[in-house]
């Protein structure tokens, strides 16, 4: 692994760790667990969930370095903008979470539905959730994207580095689905939990995580149009 390569992942590592740990994605896995046809369910859900992660993020870095071809833009300037603008649609959406702190926990109908889903709905889910109908995801996979496009890597290592991510970002649905396949009738109870806590918490949880990757993304994108 060049030095490139691992400064590259140690970049894109932050987005995706934040798109695992989302409490929405965390929800909707388990509850894909507690549904008629759980041992199905779940690895559609997750099968699901890769595909989007990748369609999205391989669409990105396409769709990059197309846009810096065919309008003659600066990297380094494309890369400053679209960070600073990222970032603030994260401080947005952390601020917006903030206000929801108080609130009444509620689940949305289509979560409340998921008890009922078929294999087929559960991977459709998992694969929209993943950032199509999810706008906080996909500003972290376009982060990563950004990030991707100007490693000056090779067409193979930026492919290699784009599945890291995608395994990285769907730790927080990989690993119920494993502890539930594996763990028995205890792992239920301790996912129940899981579930509750992360219904209660999850707005606080989200603007936290949110101010902090916004402030990021703002920071090094301001740096690099000031420099």
């Amino acid at each position: 692994m060049n030095t490139s390569f691992a400064a590259s992942l140690a970049e894109i590592l932050p987005y995706a760790l934040l798109i695992a740990l989302s409490p929405i994605s965390l929800v909707a896995i388990i509850l894909n667990l507690f549904s008629r046809r759980a041992r199905q369910n779940g690895p559609a859900f997750l099968a699901g969930w890769v595909l989007g992660l990748g369609l999205i993020c391989g669409a990105a870095v396409v769709l990059i370095e197309a846009g810096e071809e065919a309008y003659a833009l600066s990297p380094s300037l494309l890369e400053s903008v679209g960070r600073t603008l990222l970032g603030a649609v994260l401080l947005l959406a952390a601020w917006r979470q903030w206000q929801k702190r108080q609130l009444a926990p509620s689940t949305p109908k289509w979560m409340a539905a998921i008890e009922s889903f078929s294999p087929r709905k559960a991977g459709l889910a998992g694969f929209l959730l993943s950032g199509f109908t999810n706008p906080k995801n996909t500003v972290l996979i376009v982060a990563a994207g950004i990030s991707i496009t100007h490693a000056g890597l090779s067409r193979p290592d930026a492919a290699l580095l784009i599945l890291l991510f995608v395994v990285f970002a769907s730790l927080g649905v990989f690993i119920p689905l494993c502890y539930f396949l594996m763990g028995g009738s205890a792992a239920k109870a301790v996912l129940k939990v899981w579930q509750l806590a992360l219904v209660k918490h999850n707005a606080l949880v989200m603007a936290v995580m949110l101010l902090i990757f916004g402030l990021l993304l703002v920071t090094k994108g301001l740096r690099g149009l000031i420099a």
